[in-house]
C-alpha cells in the first residue's frame, strides 16, 4: 500500500467521525422534534446544546434564565407544552396543568429518572431515594420514612430550634458588613444535620482545608457543572466517573474522601450507640436520626439494604436539609427585603412565634400564616428545584393525548405556570398576600387544579422531606428576622438567577448584618 494510501486511512476516519457527530447531534434531533412539532409543539432547536443556550442567552439579555419559558404564557394560541433538545437526546416540558396531571400518573409505568440529569449527582448520593428507581426506589423509601413523618419532625422541633438559636447567637461574633448568606444558611443547617444525626457539631469540624458546609455546598456546585459541560454532553456522564481529565480525577477523589468521611462518622457514632445499649448505658434522649435509620434498616432484611445505604440516606437528608432549605431561604431573604408588606408583617408574626423560644412547638409553627405565605410565594417565583429531576421515557406511550417517543427527557416546566397571568394577577411580583386572600386568582386556580402550582412535586414520588423542609424555613428565617435587621452590601444588588444543580443567584448574596437588641 502506497504512503498515499496510508494518509488517506486517517482522513477518511475523520470524515466519518464528523459525518456520524452531525447526524448525531443535528440531524437525528432534528427529525425527532419533528415528531413533537407535528402534534402542535412548539420547538426550540439548537445543535448539540439545546436548551442549556436559551437558558443562558436569556440571563446575558434578559437577566432571568427562564424568560423565554415565561413567554409562552402570552403566545395565541397559548402552548399546552415545548419541544427542545440536551445535546442529541429530545427533551419535552410540559406546561398543561392535565398533561402534568397524566405525566405524574404514568411514571411508575413509563419513565425513569433521566440519566444526564442524575448520574453525576449519584457520584454524590450513590442510592439515596431521589436518585434510584424501581424496588431500590421503594426500599430506601421505606428506609428513609421515617425520619420524614410529620410526629417524628414535630418531636425534633425543640431541638432544631436550640441549634439555630445558638448558630445565630454565633453569627453575630462575626464580621457583619459583608456576610455570605446562603453560605452562613448551609452553615447553620448543616450543624442541625450534624446534630440530628451524629450528635456532633460540623461547624467545628474542617474537612480539607474547608468548613464542612463549604465544602459539601462546593462539591454539590461542581458535580452539578460537570454533569452540563461540553465534554460531558458529548461523551456522556460516564466520562467524569472515570477520572481521565484532571478536574473529573480531583472530583471524583473529593466525593470518595466525603463519602469516606461520613462512613467513618456513622460507623463510629452506630458503634457508640450500640456499646451503650448492650451497657445499658444509653442515655433516654430522643434517639439520633442515624440510630432511627439503624433501627428501620434492621426490620428491612428482605430489602437487601447494607451500612452504606445508611450514608446514602444521610447525604439525600443532608442535600435536602442544607441546600435546597438554603437557596429557599435566601431567595425568602431577597424578596422579604424588597417586599414593604412582608417587611412590616413577618417581623411582627416572628416576634410573637418566637417569644418564649421553649414554647416553640409544630402547633405554634403552624399558626405563621403569614410566614407560609412568604415561603409559598417564594416558591412561586423562585424554586430551589423550578422543574423537579427530569424522567426519561423507557416506551413508546401516550400522555394525554400526546404521543410521547422512548428516549425522550420530559420535564414538568413547573417555572411557566408559576408566571401565567391566567393563574395569577400581576405574577412577577412578589406578593405573599396573594396566598392569604381566598378570592385571589392565585388561591381560585389553584384550588381548582391542584397541578397548576406543585413546589414540592406530587405522587408518590413527592419530596418526602416536605414537613422537615418547611420546619426548618420557619424556625431558621424566622429567627433570623427575630435577631437581625440587614441590607444588601452592595446597594445596587440585583438577583439574577441562573442554573446548576438548584436555581440559585448569579453573583453571590451579600448582606450587611445588625443584631437587634
Amino acid at each position: 500500500m502506497s504512503f498515499l494510501a496510508y494518509l488517506t486511512l486517517p482522513v477518511y476516519g475523520l470524515i466519518l467521525f464528523v459525518v456520524y457527530q452531525y447526524y448525531r447531534f443535528f440531524m437525528k434531533p432534528k427529525s425527532q422534534l419533528a415528531h413533537y412539532e407535528k402534534q402542535g409543539l412548539p420547538v426550540i432547536f439548537a445543535p448539540f446544546w439545546g436548551f442549556l443556550q436559551g437558558l443562558t442567552e436569556s440571563v446575558q439579555k434578559h437577566k432571568d434564565i427562564f424568560y423565554a419559558w415565561k413567554q409562552l404564557n402570552y403566545m395565541n394560541p397559548k402552548p399546552r407544552a415545548f419541544a427542545s433538545n440536551l445535546g442529541a437526546t429530545p427533551v419535552v416540558a410540559l406546561k398543561d396543568p392535565e398533561l402534568i396531571k397524566a405525566f405524574y400518573m404514568t411514571q411508575e409505568k413509563s419513565y425513569i429518572k433521566a440519566p444526564a440529569a442524575c448520574d453525576v449527582a449519584k457520584m454524590i448520593l450513590r442510592n439515596g431515594t431521589l436518585l434510584v428507581d424501581g424496588n431500590q426506589w421503594k426500599a430506601h423509601r421505606k428506609l428513609s420514612n421515617p425520619l420524614y413523618s410529620f410526629d417524628h419532625v414535630k418531636e425534633r422541633i425543640p431541638e432544631i430550634v436550640a441549634v439555630t438559636n445558638k448558630m445565630l447567637d454565633k453569627l453575630k461574633e462575626k464580621d457583619l458588613k459583608k456576610v455570605n448568606f446562603m453560605r452562613e444558611m448551609q452553615h447553620i443547617l448543616l450543624e442541625i444535620t450534624g446534630k440530628l444525626f451524629f450528635d456532633l457539631e460540623l461547624s467545628s469540624l474542617s474537612f480539607k482545608g474547608d468548613t464542612v458546609s463549604g465544602f459539601v455546598a462546593d462539591l454539590i456546585d461542581r458535580s452539578a457543572v460537570e454533569a452540563l459541560t461540553p465534554f460531558t454532553i458529548f461523551f456522556s456522564t460516564d466520562i467524569v466517573k472515570t477520572g481521565i481529565h484532571p478536574r473529573h480525577k480531583a472530583l471524583v477523589k473529593d466525593i470518595n474522601d466525603l463519602r469516606g468521611f461520613l462512613y467513618g462518622a456513622a460507623k463510629a457514632k452506630l458503634g457508640e450507640i450500640l456499646a451503650a445499649k448492650a451497657n445499658g448505658t444509653a442515655t433516654g434522649k430522643l434517639p439520633l436520626l442515624l440510630e432511627i435509620l439503624y433501627q428501620q434498616h434492621q426490620k428491612l432484611t428482605e430489602e437487601h439494604l447494607d451500612e452504606v445505604d445508611l450514608v446514602d440516606e444521610f447525604a439525600m437528608f443532608t442535600l435536602g436539609s442544607m441546600d435546597t432549605t438554603s437557596h429557599a431561604i435566601t431567595f425568602a431573604s431577597y424578596f422579604h427585603l424588597n417586599c414593604p408588606e412582608s417587611q412590616k408583617k413577618l417581623p411582627q408574626e416572628v416576634n410573637e412565634i418566637f417569644k418564649d423560644l421553649s414554647q416553640v412547638s409544630m402547633d405554634s409553627l403552624n399558626k405563621m400564616d403569614y410566614m407560609t405565605a412568604v415561603l409559598k410565594e417564594t416558591l412561586r417565583m423562585a424554586a430551589p428545584l423550578p422543574n423537579f429531576l427530569p424522567r426519561q421515557a423507557t416506551e413508546d406511550h401516550k400522555l394525554g393525548d400526546l404521543d410521547i417517543r422512548a428516549g425522550t427527557i420530559v420535564v414538568v416546566a413547573g417555572v411557566t405556570n408559576n408566571f401565567d397571568p391566567e393563574y395569577h394577577d400581576d405574577p412577577n411580583t412578589f406578593n405573599p398576600e396573594r396566598w392569604l386572600d381566598e378570592k385571589s386568582k392565585t388561591r381560585q386556580s389553584t384550588s381548582k387544579n391542584a397541578y397548576i402550582s406543585l413546589p414540592f412535586s406530587t405522587g408518590a414520588r413527592s419530596c418526602s422531606g416536605r414537613e422537615m423542609g418547611i420546619a426548618l424555613v420557619r424556625i431558621v428565617f424566622g429567627l433570623f428576622v427575630k435577631k437581625f435587621n440587614y441590607q444588601y452590601t452592595d446597594k445596587n444588588y440585583e438577583m439574577v438567577f441562573t442554573t446548576k444543580l438548584f436555581q440559585e443567584p448569579l453573583e453571590t448574596l451579600n448582606y450587611s448584618l445588625t443584631p437587634k437588641n
